[in-house]
């Protein structure tokens, strides 16, 4: 509640606020679900690094700033280098986001199920 009366984004603080604790992360049961957090993960990051800004991000990966815009505000990640690169231009150890990241590409190869299973090739 105090997140949204000072205009925050309270899925990104609950995600940081959890990863701080140590809680642990259920499994997404589908493909959005997993981008979600994902996003929410990299949106929570980057306000707890002081917000730098698109322009910022941008000259320190090497991505252009319509990307990193595109990206911060839920965009599809093009692969992992991107989003390590994202990462570390916010100063941030690209092994904070990874169970994220591994999260999302476990959904996408089981078919958007959740399950542990990967999804049978046609």
């Amino acid at each position: 509640m105090i997140t949204e009366l000072l205009g925050g984004d309270s899925p990104a603080m609950r995600t940081v606020w959890e990863a701080a604790r140590g809680l642990p992360r259920a499994t997404p049961a589908s493909v959005d679900e997993a981008d979600k957090r994902l996003h929410s993960a990299l949106r929570g990051l980057r306000l707890a690094v002081g917000f730098p800004t698109e322009a910022e991000i941008s000259n320190r990966c090497g991505l252009n700033t319509t990307t990193v815009r595109e990206v911060l505000n839920g965009g599809q990640l093009r692969d992992w280098l991107q989003l390590a690169a994202l990462t570390s231009a916010m100063s941030v150890d690209p092994a904070c986001i990874r169970p994220y990241w591994e999260d999302l590409e476990r959904v996408r190869n089981c078919g958007g199920t959740g399950s542990a299973q990967p999804k049978e090739s046609t």
